[in-house]
């Protein structure tokens, strides 16, 4: 039942921020860590005009326990709805929760940074998009859905009065 799409990203846009607020651990070491890490799902990087925030979009996760070998799931949001899925190689499935390791940083996390969380140590890679990026997509969306369907709408009563106005003709 599960559908496959392939598509080209037309935009994109680059993640600009003062040097120091993003901290990276490099070991330059073959081997997997198993630190774990909390995901929060939105990060606000102040910037020199105002802050920005953006919002976690996607999770690779990679299970196993060296990097020579293993698998990899991802759990990606569809912008248009906020329903979270994880994608296998052979199924797609509903989170209803998003990812178990994140949290919501002015939510179910507060102030504590989320210390109700356990963690992930599976986390490879994690992709944030701009939230003001994100609603301009999800808007066009959603307007491109209506416009098409209104189309469809206006073309199925133009082809009606044509077959009535051909009808009537004869």
């Amino acid at each position: 039942d599960a559908v496959r799409e392939d598509g080209l990203l037309e935009e994109s846009a680059d993640i600009q921020h003062p040097a120091g607020a993003l901290r990276l651990r490099q070991t330059f070491s073959k081997r997997k860590l198993s630190d774990r890490v909390l995901l929060p799902r939105t990060l606000r990087l102040p910037s020199l005009s105002s802050d920005v925030t953006y919002v976690l979009c996607a999770v690779q996760n990679h299970l196993g326990t060296t990097p020579h070998g293993g698998h990899y799931v991802a759990e990606v949001m569809d912008w248009t709805t906020g329903v979270w899925w994880e994608c296998n190689d052979e199924s797609v499935t509903r989170m209803p929760d998003g990812p178990s390791a994140s949290y919501d940083p002015d939510g179910d996390g507060g102030e504590d940074g989320g210390a109700g969380v356990r963690g992930s140590s599976d986390a490879y890679n994690l992709f944030y998009v701009e939230r003001g990026y994100l609603a301009r997509q999800v808007r066009a969306s959603l307007e491109g859905d209506a416009a098409s369907l209104y189309g469809g709408v206006l073309a199925d009563i133009d082809s009606r009065r044509d077959e009535r106005y051909e009808a009537e003709r004869e």
